[in-house]
Formats: C-alpha cells, sequence, structure tokens
C-alpha cells in the first residue's frame, strides 16, 4: 500500500500540477476526490484537507493559485510520507 503511494499518488498530484490547465474542470475536480480519498486512508489529515478545499473551491481560483495549492498539497503528501516512514522504518524503500 505504501509502495501505492509513491508510486502512484505522488505521481499524480505532479501531473495534475502540468496538466490541470487541459483537463475539463470537472475531470480536475474528481481527480482530486480520488486522490484525496486515498490519501485520507493513510491518515495525511493535512493534505487531505487541502485537496478537500481545492476541489471545493477549484472553479474559483486562477490558474497560477491552482498550481500554487497543488505545490502545496504536493508538499504536504510528502511530509506525510515522511512522518510515515520515520514512524514506520520498515515501510522505507529499499
Amino acid at each position: 500500500m505504501v509502495n501505492a503511494l509513491r508510486t502512484d499518488v505522488g505521481p499524480r498530484l505532479v501531473a495534475l500540477q502540468t496538466e490541470s490547465g487541459g483537463m475539463a474542470p470537472k475531470d480536475t475536480m474528481n481527480e482530486l476526490h480520488k486522490l484525496r480519498g486515498a490519501i485520507a486512508s493513510f491518515g495525511f489529515s493535512a493534505c487531505a484537507h487541502q485537496l478537500e478545499t481545492l476541489e471545493r473551491g477549484w472553479l474559483q481560483l486562477s490558474p497560477v493559485e491552482q498550481i500554487s495549492a497543488l505545490k502545496a498539497a504536493h508538499e504536504a503528501f510528502l511530509a506525510g510520507l515522511k512522518a510515515l516512514v520515520t514512524r514506520f522504518p520498515h515501510l522505507a524503500e529499499k
């Protein structure tokens, strides 16, 4: 499961930063919702909260604000992943 965070969820957050401008808003909000569910299931509440805020306010944000918020959510995701591995070292990549 932790490997899925590294190989699926993380890259999807990065992809949103580069592809969201070319996606339909509904598709972007749907992807944010899916990512939020995956991230929340691991207890990454800071990131999940940021994604929820983004999902609900996506249409009101400028493209620059969208990218900035996506970057902040990705940073929160990385911090959550780091905290998880710090607490459970056996989950570190080998």
